[in-house]
C-alpha cells in the first residue's frame, strides 16, 4: 500500500477518535449496555416484553451482555423494537439488513467490534452508518480492555458522559486485573471460566476509562492498522484470480480475521491437512456467506488470522494459491 493511502487510513481513524461524537469506554460491551439503557429509557421500551433482533453466531458473552438489558430474538416479530447489526469476522453485513431496519422503523445499533474500516472503490464507508456504533479496540491491539462508541445523538452522548462521570474507577482497575489474569490462564482452566463469568458480568455496569490503556492503544494502533490492511490487500491480490470472495470488492478492509469460503470439499480438506502438517494456525468455524443474518447461508469455513501475531500468514496465502 502506498504512503498516501497509509496516511489517509491513520488520519481517518484519528479524526474519528478526536471527533466530538466519539467516546472511549472501558469495553465494547459497556458501549452496548449504555446504548440499550438509553434507547429503552428514551423510547419507553418495555425490556421484558420488547425484543432486540440479533444474529446467530455472535459470542455467548455478547448475548449475555444484551440479555442483561432486553430480551433477544433471532426472528422479526411484533415485539421487535431494535435491530443489532454484527459484522462477523469484520466483514460488513449486507446493506439489505439496514434497509430492512429502515422499512420496519427499527432502531439500529451497529457492532463494529471486529472492523475498523471497510470502504469501496468510491471511498464510501460500509460501516458506522448508524446513530449508535460501538467498537472493541482490544480485538485489534494488545492495549487491555478498551472500547468506544460514536454517535450523532448529542443527548445520548450527554447521557454517556454523566454515566461515566458518576461511575467507579476502582471497578475499572478490578476489571483490568481480571482481564490480565484471564490472558495468562490456561484455556481449559475451570478457574479461567469463573474469571470470565465475573468479568463479563461487570461490563454491564458503567466504569471509568483507564487512561493508560488509551495511551497504549494510540501508540500501537497505527502499526496494526497498516499491517492488517496491507495483509488484506496482499491476500486479495494473490487469491482473486484463483477464487473470488465477495469481500474482495472492498478497497480497504481492516477486519479481525479473513474467512476462506471453499465449496470444493476435497480442496478444503487438503488445505486443512497442509495447515496441520506445517503447524499453521487456523480455525474451522461457521460463517454466514450471505452476510445477511435475516436470510443467512451458514457454512463451514476456514478462518485465517492476518494480524502480525501470525508469522505464517504469507506462507498460508501462497499455499492456498497453489492448491486452488
Amino acid at each position: 500500500m502506498d504512503q498516501i493511502n497509509t496516511q489517509k487510513l491513520i488520519l481517518e481513524l484519528k479524526s474519528n477518535i478526536d471527533s466530538e461524537n466519539f467516546r472511549f469506554l472501558l469495553s465494547g460491551k459497556l458501549a452496548t449496555s449504555l446504548i440499550l439503557k438509553y434507547l429503552i429509557k428514551e423510547n419507553n421500551i418495555n425490556p421484558k416484553l420488547s425484543e432486540i433482533l440479533v444474529p446467530k453466531l455472535m459470542g455467548n458473552w455478547v448475548y449475555s451482555n444484551i440479555l442483561q438489558n432486553i430480551q433477544t430474538g433471532t426472528i422479526f416479530s411484533e415485539y421487535t423494537k431494535i435491530l443489532y447489526i454484527y459484522h462477523q469476522f469484520g466483514i460488513p453485513q449486507s446493506e439489505k439488513v439496514k434497509e430492512f431496519a429502515e422499512e420496519k422503523r427499527l432502531i439500529l445499533i451497529e457492532d463494529c467490534a471486529h472492523v475498523l474500516k471497510a470502504s469501496d472503490e468510491n471511498e464510501k464507508s460500509k460501516i458506522c452508518n448508524s446513530n449508535y456504533n460501538l467498537f472493541s479496540f482490544s480485538k485489534f491491539t494488545n492495549c487491555g480492555p478498551l472500547g468506544g462508541l460514536i454517535s450523532t445523538d448529542k443527548k445520548f452522548l450527554d447521557f454517556v458522559d454523566k454515566e461515566i462521570d458518576k461511575s467507579s474507577k476502582l471497578q475499572s482497575i478490578f476489571i483490568n486485573l481480571l482481564y490480565k489474569l484471564n490472558k495468562i490462564l490456561n484455556n481449559n482452566s475451570l478457574f479461567k471460566e469463573k474469571i470470565n463469568s465475573i468479568n463479563y458480568s461487570l461490563w454491564n455496569y458503567s466504569s471509568k476509562n483507564l487512561e493508560k490503556n488509551i495511551k497504549i492503544f494510540k501508540k500501537k494502533i497505527e502499526e496494526d492498522l497498516i499491517s492488517r490492511n496491507n495483509r488484506f490487500i496482499f491476500f486479495k491480490n494473490n487469491i482473486k484470480e484463483k477464487i473470488y470472495f465477495d469481500y474482495f470488492k472492498y478497497k480497504d478492509l481492516i477486519c479481525q480475521k479473513l474467512p476462506i469460503i471453499i465449496n470444493d470439499e476435497k480442496i478444503m480438506n487438503n488445505l486443512i491437512d497442509k495447515f496441520k502438517f506445517y503447524k499453521f494456525p487456523y480455525e474451522i468455524l461457521i460463517y454466514d456467506s450471505n452476510r445477511n443474518f435475516l436470510e443467512p447461508n451458514f457454512m463451514k469455513i476456514i478462518v485465517l488470522d492476518h494480524s502480525e501475531e501470525n508469522s505464517f500468514f504469507e506462507k498460508q496465502t501462497e499455499l492456498l494459491r497453489e492448491l486452488l
